[in-house]
């Protein structure tokens, strides 16, 4: 009885009041603005200024496009990175060889804690963690955007009410999904890429000459686990070449191994700090950005309070 009277006067999440979420990578965001073209040769006093510019345009540009600039129906979501203890433990070498000129994600987190915001994190964790315990539990609810490029979202293509869309009003499609991976099925971008390897995570696929084809007909086949796919080629099928079928059964530990580093979690513990602020703060935003010589939105930044 208890259990039912507390579930019967839970407090209302922030979150059950909103129609939309739009939900930022915010390392992914803070990176794409410091090196893009159009901004990464900004600067204001001797210090990078582009990253906070081209950080604010996308999410400006966001808000205006899908939230139709109407904070008491949308939510901003910014999702941290935390270091991801486990990931490295799996596989030391995860993601080095990324070349960092300066990291852009502290300035761009003290930004958007300066209005009202939801940020989310997990302790030790990526964030793409988090975006997809967080897409699972209110896509039903919610239309969600996600704002960012990172192929690994792309386990989340196809749930209901969730567009991945790192550029204004370009979500991912099936099409563009199906030309990067070569397979049809999301549930095995996880078990490609123990397969066949990732460059921007440093994740080297098999060694040897790998069938692509057939492979991934068999990635499809399965349900995208390494279990389920080593279960179908537990003989070799007729159309698998020798070779290629030695390549996967040597590298069976492998594949289970690296696939516990690329399957996306939507069942990650998480914090998520309410960040509701008012008009009266607006100006604590603004004066950030004069320090970085930028006055472009003063127009445009109330819509971020209530």
């Amino acid at each position: 009885m208890s259990t039912l009277c507390d579930a019967l006067f839970e407090p209302e999440s922030p979150l059950d009041r909103k129609d939309t979420l739009i939900v930022f990578d915010t390392s992914w965001l803070s990176y794409a603005a410091a090196t893009a073209k159009a901004y990464n040769q900004l600067s204001f006093d001797g210090k990078p200024t582009g990253h906070i510019f081209g950080s604010m345009s996308k999410i400006l540009a966001a808000f205006n496009a899908y939230g139709k600039r109407n904070l008491a129906k949308t939510e901003l979501i910014f999702v941290f990175d935390e270091y991801p203890e486990a990931a490295y433990e799996i596989f030391p070498e995860y993601k080095h060889g990324r070349v960092k000129v300066f990291d852009p994600v502290p300035d761009v987190k003290n930004m958007v804690s300066l209005f009202s915001c939801h940020q989310a994190f997990a302790s030790k964790t990526e964030a793409d963690h988090v975006i997809g315990t967080i897409v699972t539990e209110y896509h039903r609810s919610h239309n969600i955007y996600i704002i960012s490029a990172d192929k690994d979202l792309w386990q989340l293509f196809g749930l209901p009410n969730v567009a991945i869309t790192p550029r204004l009003n370009d979500p991912a499609t099936q099409a563009a999904f199906e030309k990067k991976f070569g397979i049809k099925e999301t549930s095995g971008i996880a078990l490609h890429k123990a397969i066949f390897g990732d460059s921007s995570d440093n994740i080297p696929k098999l060694q040897g000459t790998l069938s692509h084809k057939v492979i991934k007909k068999y990635i499809d086949l399965s349900d995208g686990t390494p279990e389920n796919l080593y279960s179908l080629l537990e003989t070799r099928p007729e159309e698998m070449k020798q070779s290629v079928y030695d390549i996967l059964a040597t590298n069976k530990e492998w594949v289970h191994k690296i696939y516990g580093l690329t399957k996306l979690q939507t069942d990650t513990p998480y914090s998520m700090i309410d960040n509701s602020l008012d008009m009266s703060e607006v100006s604590k935003l603004q004066d950030f950005l004069y320090t970085y010589g930028i006055n472009k939105f003063d127009n445009k930044i109330s819509n971020l309070f209530y």
